[in-house]
């Protein structure tokens, strides 16, 4: 997806001038998402902004199905009426701003190969231009994945599909705004997938009612590193999905993206499962949680779940990365007080609350420990967003 501009007094400007990913564009891109990050605070006001990256994300449960299961972009097996919607997409910065013109929504199934995806997206004017594996394809309207797997710190992947069916695939090990790099050579080799028009792509002559998306993504090629390849039952992973939408108008008979008068496409409109409170899907703190279930599925058992508590920990210590990088933007520097984070933020007690905060700090790295006493929790982050279980200083 590209991140697109706002206003010069807003934080999501930083990342305005980026496309992702686009490998010859990479150091800029670095640099750029960099400043975005440490930038988060720099207009005011920044309490909701901070908010919003502090929402809970959204939860589903992913049943097992020992059905065997035909790619073709129709949800033909009995299997899929016992398998309950997500709930429809909503704005990436959620419900500041409006609701979406079109219904998006997606079911997902589990076997011991494969994670089944099948998404819906409602659409009167189905079309697509590109055709070649690893094309920009958020330059169509597409339908994004992106997920990470839980045996992972840093590493996940991002899937991309349009209407044609052409995919672009990409690894990530880590963050853009870290540093990270994508590697758009690497290929989902036993991705099957398949496209459904309920209506005629590329005819401008009629009403196109939606188009779908059905995917069977083979554990083996989103596990490395000699991780567990297969979830288990009540495995939580982390996933997101990104619906990229244009503005069109109609050339000689074609669609394209409407041009704006700069000669240049007017901004997309990015709809997602979980709001990500920011412009911007390279935050995986900020997708939704997945847990794994070999149960079969059953319209009468729970569809969502409650996040973990230690995940809820995990959350404050996010809080602390986003407040870092802000001191750093503003004093050109991490700070040991935690008194001088607070400041940036009036909500800190508040959303704090009993969790205890260790701060160690040098001028260009920062080690954070938050501990939860009550549940005995706690985690460490550090400048690059490395986020692991830890054990509080005595």
């Amino acid at each position: 997806m590209r991140l697109r501009p706002e206003s010069q007094g807003d934080f999501s400007y930083f990342a305005a001038m980026i496309s992702i990913p686009n490998l010859k564009h990479t150091v800029q891109l670095t640099s750029i998402c960099f400043l975005y990050g440490i930038g988060l605070l720099q207009a005011q006001p920044a309490d909701d902004r901070i908010g919003r990256l502090l929402q809970p994300p959204n939860t589903y449960v992913i049943y097992q199905t020992a059905a065997s299961m035909v790619i073709d972009g129709k949800p033909d097996e009995p299997v899929w009426e016992n398998v309950a919607w997500t709930a429809h997409f909503v704005d990436i910065e959620g419900d500041i701003k409006p609701r979406p013109l079109h219904n998006t929504r997606v079911k997902m199934l589990w076997d011991e190969q494969f994670l089944y995806i099948y998404a819906q997206l409602e659409e009167p004017h189905v079309w697509a231009t590109l055709d070649q594996h690893d094309a920009i394809i958020f330059h169509d309207n597409d339908f994004e994945v992106f997920i990470k797997n839980a045996a992972y710190k840093n590493p996940y992947y991002e899937i991309e599909i349009n209407a044609l069916g052409t995919v672009f695939d990409l690894f990530m090990p880590t963050t853009y705004r870290v540093g990270g790099s994508a590697l758009t050579t690497w290929d989902l080799k036993g991705l099957q997938k398949a496209v459904y028009v309920s209506g005629t792509r590329n005819d401008p002559g009629d009403t196109d009612q939606f188009w779908a998306v059905e995917m069977a993504i083979p554990f083996t090629d989103i596990s490395h590193f000699g991780q567990q390849q297969v979830p288990s039952g009540e495995d939580v992973w982390r996933i997101n999905f990104s619906r990229v939408q244009w503005q069109h108008e109609l050339v000689n008979g074609e669609y394209q993206r409407k041009q704006g008068p700069n000669g240049r496409p007017l901004p997309e409109n990015n709809w997602v499962w979980s709001p990500q409170g920011v412009i911007d899907m390279h935050y995986p703190e900020r997708w939704g949680y997945i847990r794994f279930d070999d149960r079969t599925p059953d319209l009468s058992l729970p569809t969502t779940f409650e996040i973990p508590n230690h995940e809820t920990v995990k959350q404050k210590a996010w809080l602390v990365f986003y407040l870092q990088r802000a001191y750093r933007q503003q004093h050109g520097s991490y700070t040991a007080d935690p008194e001088a984070l607070s400041r940036l933020y009036p909500q800190w007690s508040e959303v704090f609350g009993a969790h205890t905060l260790q701060l160690t700090a040098g001028g260009d790295w920062f080690v954070a420990k938050v501990h939860a006493t009550e549940d005995n929790l706690c985690f460490s982050i550090n400048q690059q967003g490395d986020i692991q279980p830890s054990t509080p200083d005595k």
